[in-house]
């Protein structure tokens, strides 16, 4: 039997005085992870236009369970939900952070003309479904176009080095209620462990 996980909800908050939100996007390889803040990129890969050398793909998707562990709490997944990603994407925009990326979560990595010119949250009853090759994005998930005007990080991204978007940001915890199929799951995982004369 796969092990449950704990799942939290991460959030952040929406005044602009706050430092819980998402202010910078990684140019990333694969998912990473530092003690201070969280950092997704897990299976988010981007089209690359060539000619234009620009770049489209999700930043973070609604609802989609990915795995952390730290020393604090030991294994665990966190998810966004719509509302939050809708939350994150506004403040990014208003705080002016459209220009804030880097290569693989390094501060010393800081990508010169790279910037957001596209911005696209999954929306299907507004009339805006994801992206063709991205189908089974759940609305809610945030879509970037980004035009890279540095030959150096677009070298990155011809040569593979680079693969996908990966965003971070400070955020709260908040503990995921369990799904109605968790709990039956438990139970009967409990009642499995029953001595039979019980």
């Amino acid at each position: 039997m796969e092990k449950q996980l704990p799942t939290y909800r991460l959030v952040i908050d929406d005044s602009l005085k706050s430092e819980l939100q998402v202010d910078y996007v990684a140019l990333v390889d694969k998912p990473a992870i530092d003690k201070d803040f969280l950092k997704f990129g897990k299976q988010l890969t981007f089209a690359a236009n060539e000619d234009k050398q620009e770049l489209f793909g999700p930043a973070m998707l609604a609802d989609v369970p990915i795995y952390r562990r730290d020393d604090q709490l030991g294994e665990y997944n966190v998810v966004f939900d719509e509302a939050t990603i809708y939350a994150i994407a506004q403040k990014f925009f208003e705080k002016g952070f459209n220009q804030n990326f880097n290569i693989m979560h390094d501060p010393k990595q800081k990508c010169e003309g790279v910037f957001v010119f596209q911005s696209y949250i999954v929306d299907s009853k507004q009339g805006r479904p994801a992206p063709v090759g991205f189908e089974d994005a759940k609305d809610g998930s945030w879509f970037l176009g980004v035009k890279v005007k540095n030959s150096d990080i677009w070298e990155k991204v011809k040569t593979g080095d680079v693969k996908g978007f990966s965003v971070e940001g400070v955020f709260s915890y908040k503990k995921k209620p369990m799904e109605p199929e968790q709990i039956l799951e438990a139970i009967q995982n409990l009642i499995s462990q029953l001595p039979e004369n019980f």
